[in-house]
């Protein structure tokens, strides 16, 4: 739950205790928890600001002749600095063998980690890849609402939390799988 939730939710309850009780809020106390959360719903709006504005940089810097490398590497370094996840992995598939390959990564400091995540392949035909192009809906992995189906990579993938979704090409043939996400709590 964020701030803003936090602070709408507190003078819910404020406002319901004060209601039907003695301790009713004094006109300073009102203006203070408003004054909060006014702050708390600036903060988020400045935030989802920031981070269109990025967007609109990246987009402008993208055209055709990019090289597919070049567009990977903006896209990890957008989830990991302007999206504030931890860590970003791009698969891509193969059509010679049917496998998606780590491709590019960020948030991988450890090189125990980079040399784990370097051999991880998933099949087209594998469930995760399966489940993602018939449902054709991303897959989120965290400990309040796990999924199953993405458990055991996410744990070799060092997620504690993660999202799942592929990316370019067509649900038959799919070009990439991104997966963004954090790790555990150290």
């Amino acid at each position: 739950m964020d701030n803003g939730q936090k602070c709408i939710e507190k003078s819910i309850r404020l406002t319901q205790q004060a209601s039907g009780s003695k301790n009713a809020l004094n006109e300073e106390e009102a203006l203070t928890l408003l004054a909060e959360v006014t702050q708390t719903l600036k903060a988020q709006n400045d935030r989802q600001t920031k981070i269109y504005s990025r967007l609109h940089e990246i987009g402008k810097n993208i055209n055709e002749a990019l090289e597919i490398d070049a567009l990977y590497k903006m896209a990890v370094g957008f989830a990991v600095n302007e999206l504030q996840f931890e860590k970003c992995l791009i698969f891509e598939h193969d059509d010679k063998n049917g496998w998606f390959k780590v491709v590019k990564s960020k948030g991988y400091n450890n090189p125990m980690q980079q040399k784990v995540i370097s051999i991880i392949n998933l099949l087209l035909s594998g469930e995760i890849i399966e489940y993602l192009r018939v449902s054709r809906s991303a897959i989120t992995h965290t400990s309040e609402k796990p999924n199953e189906k993405v458990a055991k990579l996410a744990k070799s993938l060092f997620l504690s939390e993660c999202y799942f979704e592929l990316v370019g090409g067509d649900m038959e043939a799919p070009y990439a799988l991104i997966v963004v996400g954090n790790g555990p709590e150290e």
